[in-house]
Formats: C-alpha cells, sequence, structure tokens
C-alpha cells in the first residue's frame, strides 16, 4: 500500500528507487538550482539530495534542454551523471540518440550514442555508434563513417579510430598495405602509436616476419624503437629455435629473448624443460632458468623433475633443488633442497642431510650452511653450529 501525504508543492509517495525516497511533484517547483516542472518524479538520497528525477516536459538542467520523458541521475555534488533520452537531444553540440544513454563528467557529455552522422575534430563518425569524449571535450575514440586519412594514414571506414587527450592518433585499423617506421603491415591491421608518434603496439592481420621472428596472424606485437619487446600469441610460435604456447605472452629484452611458455617438451643447450611451463633467458640469450623435464644431472649433480633451475650467463648453475640427499665438495646436503652455487662453481649454501663437522664447527642434520667465495665457512651461519 502507498501512503500519500500532501505537503504543499509536493506529493510526497514513500516509495523507493535504488533505495532512494521518491517523489511527484504538483507545481513547478526549483530544485538545487534547477526548476522542474509539474508532473515530475523525482528522487532523493538519505541526506535529502536529489540524485534521479523523470521529467514530465522539456527542461533545462545545467544549462542542457532534455526532452520530456527523459530521465536523469545526478552526483552527490549535484552535477549531472546520466541522462536516458526520451527524444535526439542536442548536448553540447553533439547529437545523441533517442532510448539510450549519455554519461557525462563535471557537467560535459563523456559518452553516449550518435543520432545522425557526426564531424568532431575533422573526423566524421557514423550514426548509432557510440563515442567517448575527454573531460575537456576532445574525441576519444568513434566509429569512422567512411574510409579516412588521420595524420597521413588512411583508416579504414566502420572501425573505431582512438586519439590522444591533445588529438593525436592513438589507434586505428589501415585501409591499405601500409609501411611504418621501416616495416610493411598488411590492410585491416590495428595499429597503436605513443604520444611521440612512434608505432608501440600492432594486432597482425596476416603472418608476418619482424626481426627475423615469424609471428602468426591475429598476434598483438608491442614495440620499444623498432625492435619488438612484447607478443602475445594467437598461435603457438617458433621463435629462435623455440616453440611457445599459443594464448600466452612472449616477452623481448633489446630485440632477444626474455622469456616466455614452452609450447612443448623442449631441450635448450642440453637441458630438456618442461611443457606449459616458463622459461627466461639471458641477455646474452644463454637460459636463465627453467622446470626440468625429469629428474637431470647438471654438472655432476642430479636434480629434481618438477624443479626449477636457474642459470648465469656463462651457462653454469646458479640455484636447484636435489633430488636425492647428494654430496658436494665434500659436504653431504639433504633431498628435496635448494642449493646455491656461485658462478664460479664454488658451493654458497645449502642444508645439511645429517650432522656434520665443517672448518671445526660442528652441525646438526637440517642445519642451513653458507660459504664464501673462497670456500671459507660464514661467521654468521643460518641454523648455527654447536
Amino acid at each position: 500500500m502507498k501512503l500519500r501525504i500532501v505537503l504543499g508543492v509536493m506529493t510526497i509517495f514513500f516509495l523507493t528507487i535504488r533505495g532512494f525516497a521518491g517523489s511527484t511533484l504538483s507545481v513547478d517547483t526549483e530544485i538545487q538550482e534547477n526548476r522542474f516542472k509539474a508532473g515530475t518524479e523525482v528522487w532523493f538520497d538519505e541526506s535529502g539530495k536529489l540524485r534521479q528525477a523523470r521529467l514530465s516536459a522539456d527542461t533545462e538542467i545545467q544549462g542542457i534542454a532534455f526532452k520530456g520523458g527523459t530521465n536523469v541521475w545526478l552526483f552527490e555534488s549535484g552535477m549531472l551523471r546520466m541522462a536516458r533520452l526520451s527524444d535526439n537531444t542536442k548536448v553540447r553540440g553533439i547529437r545523441f540518440k533517442a532510448g539510450t544513454d549519455v554519461e557525462f563528467f563535471n557537467g560535459k557529455p563523456e559518452h553516449g550514442t550518435l543520432s545522425s552522422n557526426t564531424e568532431i575534430q575533422g573526423v566524421r563518425l557514423k550514426a548509432g555508434t557510440e563515442i567517448q569524449l575527454y573531460e575537456n571535450g576532445t574525441l576519444s575514440w568513434g566509429t569512422l563513417l567512411k574510409n579516412t586519412k588521420v595524420q597521413g594514414l588512411s583508416l579504414r571506414a566502420d572501425t573505431i579510430v582512438h586519439f590522444f587527450k591533445k588529438g593525436k592518433l592513438l589507434r586505428g585499423t589501415l585501409l591499405a598495405d601500409t609501411e611504418i617506421q621501416g616495416m610493411k603491415f598488411s590492410a585491416g591491421t590495428v595499429v597503436d602509436f605513443n604520444r611521440s608518434d612512434m608505432l608501440e603496439l600492432v594486432h597482425l592481420i596476416t603472418d608476418m616476419e619482424i626481426q627475423g621472428i615469424k609471428f602468426k596472424a591475429k598476434t598483438w606485437v608491442r614495440f620499444s624503437g623498432d625492435k619488438p619487446d612484447w607478443a602475445d600469441l594467437s598461435e603457438d610460435t617458433e621463435i629462435r629455435g623455440i616453440k611457445f604456447k599459443a594464448g600466452t605472452e612472449v616477452q623481448f629484452r633489446h630485440g632477444n629473448l626474455d622469456q616466455g611458455i614452452l609450447a612443448a617438451d623442449t631441450e635448450i643447450r642440453g637441458i630438456k624443460l618442461k611443457a606449459g611451463t616458463g622459461v627466461m633467458f639471458n641477455e646474452s640469450g644463454t637460459l636463465s632458468q627453467g622446470i626440468l623435464l625429469a629428474d637431470t644431472k647438471i654438472q655432476g649433480i642430479t636434480f629434481v623433475e618438477g624443479s626449477r633451475v636457474y642459470f648465469y650467463d656463462s651457462g653454469k648453475v646458479c640455484l636447484v633443488k636435489l633430488l636425492a640427499d647428494t654430496e658436494i665438495q665434500g659436504i653431504r646436503f639433504t633431498a628435496g633442497t635448494e642449493v646455491h652455487f656461485y658462478e664460479s662453481g664454488r658451493l654458497s649454501d645449502g642444508f645439511l642431510a645429517a650432522d656434520t663437522e665443517i672448518q671445526g664447527i660442528r652441525f646438526r642434520a637440517g642445519s642451513g650452511v653458507r660459504f664464501q667465495e673462497s670456500g671459507k665457512l660464514n661467521e654468521k651461519v643460518p641454523g648455527g653450529g654447536k
């Protein structure tokens, strides 16, 4: 049951929309510096601020003429947040489509759907498509009405074009095969630029070789200068003789492989690594780390299947997990624990498999011991001696 109370200018109904108290105006009424017509439904938050109105007649709100039947929502500050249009409506020089929502920020339109073909910043945009505007009123993105040349590039009709706030091209779809920074991209390729007008990201429409790397169609490739530094692979892709997994990312450093996910069990420099696991490379191109496919003997020591092994640039082992209790440089270390080596091959640290005396100090089984590269026991030893 609805309880109705007459309070002069308003007839108040105790009902709730989105948690707000609702009212219907019985006469024209000014609320928060906006004048609403009689019959307009209004909703207030718990603090008494107007948050929503369903207009009964044409009404100007914050300098914008809305048609009757339009729903408007306000921020807590009282500024327009959104309008659901009952009719095509011009807002700050742009006509938006009936039955769609226009979103606002600081009183300016931010997002909406065009009611007619519209030119913004010299670019013709298609009726019935959405646009996004920056807070300064410049175009963020919209759909091209026709094939259009933007900053020297011919872009395809019916594709979305993106701009930076100051009007420079951010993203577009190529109309024809186009050479950019010495690389020829096929028609339909999506290209992104940074604020310095340098190519930053592409979405390939066909297979393409870039800097000696053969990328598959539908792969995203990001650039640092003229070299790829990241790719999101659309298919399994062989790079520098190693096959990487579709749907995963590969990273590069100065054009060299940095890291990726293996598509298959792979042997790299005599080390067999497990499919579906990550591998990393040193700047020199040597293997930095990977997951062992099977129990593996490296530098005379057997390391456990499934453990991650780390290498120095020189290819020597840095850190690994032991398969079994293992004697290394005269000391027995515990199975399933990690041992760390200096690049010289000298032992750095590990966990003892048995009570052990080292350089005159007795240690309990399970104690951690650490050495200087010279082989001298560190004065401060994790786990302690006895």
